[in-house]
């Protein structure tokens, strides 16, 4: 459908819900709709896995036809995350652990906040991980992206509607959430009835949320209805000169790992293990490890779990702390184990 069709259509962008329409139902008549769908019956060969987008760190996570929020801190670092998350997935790459599993054909990108010098920044964060040409416009990708800053409030949520319905969409992120309603506070039922409309048709909803500075609450009551409606929200938080994603939230998932992303000298978005800070710290606490291993070892060659906890111990370590340093040697290659015995590496 073209954009002069909708326009000459009688019935008006956005229509009215049925719920408006529909008399309200009593709370017996919907009981009996809940108990005419059946227990749960979990041997139903009918139950499949979810259509998940993104594979972090081994979890599969984000099934497609949800809404996720992405929640962090003014400067945390939520639109660099954002457009690494759809970079992904139109990219089919992989990124700092965060691997595409569903790619998207087409994206419908909303920003009501930015101008087009900052908004074109971050496009360059998209490109740099969906790995585009420079010489390849957003379009050409499956992006679709729209400006509407300069627009009033009332239009953006209509425009938004209707952009949604002239084409079938993968996923539609939204980047400036609170800027859909006048009163996010009051009058957020109109967006969050939206987005809720739009992932009912199968499209992964990206929105954008913020938190108080002075706590980790959302901000205006429109943030929390969507923070509660979102099956997976990621919260960004920047930390030791990095910007760590969290995943805070998952109703169809496990929480899978966190991930970080840092700036390089030239401005390029890198995942926080690329960055020479990140490298050296890593090497410094390797070395560390292996000081301390050897001390334990000393002219030993060879000692049991018990042995290398009760030297570890003695020099003021807990047991818990003992225990996982030993874990962390293995795992670093520092320690071999065969059977019950212990060794140091060669490395």
């Amino acid at each position: 459908m073209t954009i002069d069709e909708q326009m000459n259509q009688e019935t008006a962008p956005m229509p009215q819900s049925t719920e408006q329409q529909t008399p309200p139902q009593t709370w017996q008549e919907r009981f009996k709709q809940f108990v005419s769908r059946g227990k749960f019956n979990d041997l139903d060969e009918s139950i499949t896995k979810p259509n998940f987008r993104f594979n972090i760190m081994g979890v599969d996570c984000v099934p497609s036809g949800e809404i996720t929020a992405v929640s962090g801190k003014p400067g945390a670092g939520k639109s660099t995350a954002l457009a690494i998350l759809v970079g992904v997935l139109i990219g089919r790459t992989e990124f700092a652990g965060i691997r595409c599993v569903t790619p998207c054909q087409k994206v419908l990108w909303i920003d009501t906040e930015k101008g087009e010098y900052t908004c074109q920044q971050k496009m360059s964060v998209f490109r740099r991980v969906a790995q585009i040409k420079p010489s390849q416009r957003l379009e050409d990708v499956g992006v679709h992206f729209y400006l509407m800053r300069q627009e009033t409030t009332d239009d953006r949520l209509l425009f938004v509607d209707a952009l949604s319905q002239l084409e079938t969409y993968d996923a539609i992120v939204v980047d400036g959430i609170f800027d859909l309603t006048k009163d996010p506070d009051k009058d957020y039922s109109p967006v969050t009835d939206l987005l809720r409309k739009i992932a009912d048709k199968g499209a992964s909803v990206f929105a954008m949320l913020h938190t108080n500075k002075a706590d980790d609450n959302m901000r205006y009551a429109l943030g929390t209805e969507l923070q509660r409606l979102a099956t997976t929200r990621f919260d960004v938080e920047f930390k030791g000169g990095q910007h760590i994603i969290k995943h805070m939230k998952s109703n169809d998932s496990a929480l899978a790992p966190e991930v970080a992303f840092v700036f390089d000298e030239w401005g390029d978005v890198i995942p926080a293990s690329d960055s020479p800070e990140v490298k050296a710290k890593q090497e410094a606490s390797l070395e560390e490890l292996r000081t301390l291993f050897n001390g334990v070892f000393g002219v030993a060659t060879i000692l049991r779990n018990t042995d290398i906890k009760n030297l570890l111990m003695a020099q003021g370590m807990s047991s818990a702390t003992a225990n996982r340093r030993i874990a962390e040697a293995k795992t670093k290659g520092i320690l071999i184990q065969k059977g019950r015995d212990y060794s140091l590496s060669d490395i």
